[in-house]
């Protein structure tokens, strides 16, 4: 059944398996031929049943996820019962050379219908746990429409530390860390201001505008809960529904083999976190793997709020700048090139975080403080206005900073 790589997609409605049913096509029976067992008819019943018990539970209140999620346990044992006795008769189907289609073998679909429901499950399963402890700021409409508006006002910036955008904040908030793409207008949602990228980004707008979906039964649902009456959620893509909401894209937050950087007296020096801890070699950003982002042989940094420095190829599997410390509070983020251990450019080219010229000036004075950045080395301010932005030297851009009176990073440490 179409869209069993997304565990977020719905099983078919009682009306969707009925035309399913009606059009599927038995394989060429076994030798000798043996008529229909009663059981393969008992258990077309118990599985139109099943559907139909479950898709009359509410599906937009998390309370009742347990509901569904039995419901859901049931139909995949029932489907999977199907598939065996229909092959123990039959021989086993094939799908169409293009993809299912309502005319496929019996056991194709009802094998796909069990591996549907048993995604479903896991998938309802992942949210209950999230409802159960995530911030009540974020379970709500009103209250996470405000605390985002207020990150698009500036307030991601707090002090040194930066905090996600809105966009990528909804990312790190999604235990399954889709890509919900918009940009919001600080003040609120009535200036038509608000903008999607993505078709996530559009179910999320609708969301905060306060769209309800028929079947809709939660006055004040989170963005999870609501989505499923959404057609990100329900439809058999390729039967019915919307293919354009198939494989949004996810985030990768975990396993990555990032480049943790110590920043020694006069030199950068680095260890694989994964592939080879504690070896420690120069650094030199050329050697690892391209980023989509930036000048040749840059890679993307990530300066946190413990001063920890660390590298990754950016976009690679996925991978941004929130990525490597899950969307947590950071000091700065760009891209950077080294060679030799000494940093020849960097950049505020980031736009999970968005850091302004303060945060790379604090940055590019800390990495000054050990001698660890040439002295021609380029600056690229990609965020900001007026001389501040384009390519500059990093001498120049220091007087320039001071000149503005950033005060710059004090009493910061060199982890090791």
């Amino acid at each position: 059944m179409a869209g069993n790589k997304n565990p977020w997609r719905d099983i078919p409605s009682l009306l969707e398996w009925l035309r399913i049913e009606l059009a599927m096509a038995p394989s060429t029976p076994r030798t000798p031929s043996v008529p229909t067992p009663p059981l393969l008819f008992e258990l077309a019943r118990r599985i139109q049943f099943g559907i139909r018990q479950y898709h009359a539970i509410a599906k937009d209140h998390y309370t009742l996820f347990g509901q569904r999620i039995s419901e859901l346990d049931s139909i995949a044992n029932l489907a999977g019962t199907c598939v065996e006795e229909y092959r123990r008769v039959n021989l086993p189907g094939a799908k169409s050379p293009g993809g299912k289609v309502p005319a496929d073998q019996r056991d194709v679909w009802a094998a796909s219908l069990a591996h549907r429901a048993a995604k479903k499950a896991g998938y309802l399963t992942t949210m209950a746990q999230w409802h159960q402890t995530a911030k009540a700021k974020y379970r709500s409409r009103v209250p996470i429409s405000l605390f985002l508006r207020r990150l698009a006002e500036g307030g991601h910036v707090k002090g040194e530390k930066l905090h996600a955008t809105p966009y990528a904040t909804i990312e790190k908030i999604d235990p399954y860390h889709r890509q919900t793409f918009v940009t919001l207008d600080p003040d609120d949602a009535t200036t038509g201001s608000d903008e999607h990228r993505n078709l996530m980004g559009c179910e999320f707008l609708n969301y905060l505008a306060g769209h309800r979906f028929p079947g809709a039964s939660n006055p004040d649902p989170s963005f999870y809960e609501w989505l499923e009456y959404s057609p990100f959620c329900i439809g058999t893509p390729g039967f019915w529904g919307d293919d354009a909401f198939r494989n949004p894209r996810t985030i990768s937050l975990a396993g990555h083999d990032l480049t943790h950087v110590l920043v020694t007296p006069s030199k950068l020096v680095a260890e694989q976190v994964i592939s080879a801890p504690g070896v420690w070699t120069t650094l030199n950003t050329s050697l690892l793997p391209a980023s989509n982002k930036g000048p040749p042989g840059a890679a993307a940094f990530v300066w946190d709020a413990d001063c920890n420095l660390y590298l990754h190829s950016h976009g690679l599997d996925g991978f941004v700048h929130t990525s490597a410390k899950q969307g947590k509070k950071i000091r700065c983020s760009g891209m950077l090139v080294a060679v030799n251990g000494i940093v020849t450019y960097m950049s505020n080219q980031s736009g999970h975080y968005e850091p302004n010229a303060e945060s790379i000036y604090n940055f590019g004075k800390w990495l000054h403080a050990r001698r660890c950045v040439l002295s021609q080395a380029i600056v690229e301010i990609t965020r900001g206005t007026g001389p501040l932005r384009g390519r500059i030297q990093f001498p120049a851009f220091l007087d320039f900073c001071r000149g503005r009176g950033f005060p710059g990073p004090v009493g910061l440490s060199y982890p090791q």
